[in-house]
């Protein structure tokens, strides 16, 4: 019975089966599809703003009216921005549906990060296959370039640096600038340093298309050597450009007979001109290039030649005429950069006589005026004072004599002027008038004048310093510097040091000693070292003053160990060429001296100062450390003025004539002579015939006089000269000889 009823059963699923057979086409399962894809798509990578675009593949194996629908699982990391190349609405930039064989999506990306696109095939609203791809999008790659020029014409990269001269077509330098991947061109430069963009080592101009993505500037050169650095940057990028600055602009040190000559209006002239005679011949030029390069020498008139040493001579007879010299420097190199040769030109002059010459010196040596010929160039000034500087020299030399020399005051009212001496009247603006006459020996007529004012303000302010030096150690390391003024002048204080090398004294810049610049209190502050320094005082003028006073320097030295050395010596030494004096240094230690300038002062090992040319120069004084003192040193300026003069002839009594002779000669004539005169320009011989008495004046030790044969004749003889260069001056006569003429 079992058997039976499931023998029916099966029977029956059979026939129920074969029934509900479906008779429509069936669909394709999907596995038969599964190497077509929707579209040719797999994972991307791209960066912001990139934009990719896929085409829908074949719908033939679905049922008509089959499309895709694509859709971005974060729009605003990728967004679908077109269909079929145009602009999609705002839904549609997450899911745009609708799409058929061959339309056409384009994806965007607008941000970091990573979205996921998701492609589906539906039929009759139900999806039918689904594909996925990823998209990862990072920040663009931002970059900055900058390229130049270099002198084979080649682009290099800036970066690596660029080597620039001070002078000549190196000296400047284009740099093109280009950007990649900014969204916006804002292009800045800045100087490393020194962000107001000047420099003495280098300067940039503006930069040129400045919003573009593609920029030009240019870097120059300054005048001093050295490296710096320039930062370029757009954006949030920036790049370093380093800039050497070599130097390449060749100068030439030039001297006329030994003297320094200058190019002051930098045209390749020099200022000063070489002047030739029939008594001054020859000149010497001697130039040298800080480049060392070969410096030759050439005339431009046959009348002057000069040699390959700067000899300069007058060829042949001297005659009115004028020439140039070029002085020119060779072209070098210096680190790859051209140094240009550089030319100057020196005139000369040529004259068959000496021309007139003059110069003026004031009463410190400071010549204030020259002139040559029929022109004088006035440098400097006098100024007196009613109530301090009442008188003033000056000192003139000219090379026809005093003699030709004539000096007025313009306004004897303000000063009057008298044997080289000013004196003031009363306040007021002047001028001393000087006129050159030429002698029979030279050529040329100079006039001119120097300003002199009268103030009755004192002329100027005068420091007195309490102290000669200081000294600090850790057993006192404070001290008080004392300084007052004649005419009650704020005084400043300052620390300094001296450069030997270039003579002169700077400011202190180190932090072992400080000073108070109101109440000159020096403390020692870092108490672990030890050197030298100087107290600089100096002070305005005051308002009864017309000018300051200058400045005071007061040696300082401080020690971290030991008491003050006991150096003591002269503070200051005033010689005149040619004569010595002693410091009269004293110390426990060993002492030692230098010169600053031997060609002005020298000085041996027991301090004994020679004065050798004017001008002001240091002795540097040294004593040696001991067990229980301190090094100490003293700088002593030594001030070396002009050797006295002897009195000029016509400022002296002229000497009595000696040795008076009165003898006949033939033809009713006598002789009278004499000896030689001190201080004498000429002679008058008076002599009396009868009762008439006769006057001759000559400049020899002799003369012939005329006189009747037989008559008597009594001669007596004085000497004269020109006082002050304007009055007539003689001597007491000579003794009186007497003369009986001969008859025949």
């Amino acid at each position: 019975m079992k058997n039976l009823k499931r023998i029916i059963a099966v029977a029956m699923a059979a026939t129920t089966a074969m029934s509900f057979t479906p008779v429509a086409n069936p669909v394709a399962p999907v596995a038969a599809y599964a190497e077509a894809k929707i579209v040719s798509a797999n994972d991307i990578s791209l960066v912001i703003g990139d934009e990719k675009t896929y085409t829908v593949g074949s719908l033939a194996d679905y049922a008509d009216g089959a499309t895709v629908t694509a859709k971005t699982s974060d729009h605003k990391i990728v967004e679908i921005e077109k269909k079929n190349g145009k602009a999609t609405g705002t839904s549609e930039k997450e899911s745009l549906k609708g799409l058929k064989k061959d339309d056409t999506f384009t994806l965007k990306t607008l941000k970091e990060g990573t979205a996921k696109i998701t492609l589906s095939i539906v039929v009759n609203g139900d999806v039918k296959k689904t594909e996925e791809f990823q998209v990862a999008v990072a920040a663009k790659t931002q970059s900055i370039a900058a390229t130049y020029e270099n002198d084979e014409k080649k682009t290099v990269d800036a970066t690596s640096g660029i080597v620039l001269g001070t002078d000549g077509a190196s000296k400047s330098k284009e740099i093109t600038l280009k950007s990649k991947n900014f969204d916006s061109n804002d292009w800045s430069i800045v100087i490393t340093g020194n962000t107001s963009n000047a420099s003495d080592k280098i300067h940039t101009g503006k930069i040129q298309n400045g919003a573009t993505d593609t920029a030009t500037v240019t870097v120059t050169a300054g005048e001093v050597e050295g490296s710096d650095e320039i930062i370029v940057s757009n954006g949030a990028k920036s790049i370093t450009i380093p800039v050497t600055v070599v130097h390449n602009k060749q100068t030439l040190t030039t001297r006329i007979d030994g003297e320094i000559v200058k190019d002051e209006n930098n045209d390749g002239l020099y200022d000063e001109v070489i002047y030739l005679d029939d008594q001054k011949k020859t000149a010497s030029i001697s130039a040298v290039s800080d480049f060392g390069t070969d410096v030759t020498y050439t005339s431009n008139k046959d009348l002057v030649v000069v040699d390959n040493q700067g000899n300069v001579k007058i060829n042949g007879t001297a005659k009115e005429e004028h020439a140039t010299i070029t002085v020119k420097a060779a072209a070098s190199n210096v680190s790859g950069k051209t140094v240009a040769a550089v030319t100057k030109t020196i005139k000369v002059e040529v004259s068959n006589k000496a021309q007139t010459t003059v110069s003026v010196k004031d009463s410190e040596g400071k010549v204030i005026a020259t002139g040559r010929k029929d022109s004088a160039k006035v440098t400097g000034s006098i100024l007196l004072s009613t109530k301090d500087k009442k008188q003033d020299s000056i000192a003139i030399t000219s090379n026809v004599g005093d003699s030709y020399v004539i000096t007025e005051s313009k306004d004897t009212g303000v000063f009057t002027y008298k044997n080289g001496t000013l004196t003031a009247v009363k306040a007021g603006d002047s001028k001393l008038k000087i006129t050159v006459k030429n002698s029979d020996k030279t050529t040329g007529t100079i006039t001119f004048e120097i300003d002199v004012k009268v103030v009755d303000k004192y002329a100027k302010e005068i420091i007195q310093a309490g102290s000669t030096s200081v000294f600090l150690n850790t057993s006192n390391p404070i001290a008080e510097v004392k300084a007052t003024t004649a005419y009650g002048s704020a005084v400043k204080y300052s620390l300094a040091t001296y450069d030997e090398a270039k003579k002169e004294y700077k400011a202190y810049s180190g932090s072992d000693v400080k000073i108070n610049a109101v109440t000159g209190v020096v403390t020692y502050v870092n108490q672990k070292n030890n050197g030298n320094l100087f107290v600089e005082v100096s002070t305005p003028s005051h308002a009864a003053t017309q000018y300051a006073a200058e400045k005071v320097y007061i040696p300082l030295t401080y020690s971290s160990t030991k008491d003050a050395s006991d150096l003591n010596a002269v503070a200051v030494l005033t010689l005149k060429v040619g004569e010595s004096g002693n410091l009269n240094a004293t110390a426990s230690g060993k002492l030692s001296f230098v010169s600053s300038d031997p060609s002005i002062i020298t000085v041996t090992g027991d301090g004994e100062v020679t004065a050798v040319a004017q001008g002001t120069a240091f002795v540097t004084v040294k004593a040696e450390a001991t067990s229980k003192l301190a090094e100490g040193q003293k700088i002593i300026p030594v001030v070396v003025t002009e050797k006295e003069k002897e009195p000029e002839i016509q400022n002296r009594k002229p000497a009595v004539v000696k040795g008076l002779k009165v003898t006949n000669v033939k033809g009713a004539k006598v002789k009278v002579s004499f000896k030689k005169s001190a201080n004498t320009v000429g002679y008058e011989v008076i002599y009396k015939i009868g009762k008439k008495t006769y006057k001759k004046q000559t400049t020899d030790t002799s003369v012939v006089l005329s006189v009747k044969k037989g008559a008597k004749i009594v001669v007596k003889v004085r000497s004269y000269n020109y006082k002050d260069n304007t009055v007539k001056q003689f001597s007491k006569a000579s003794a009186k000889k007497t003369l009986k003429t001969d008859r025949k």
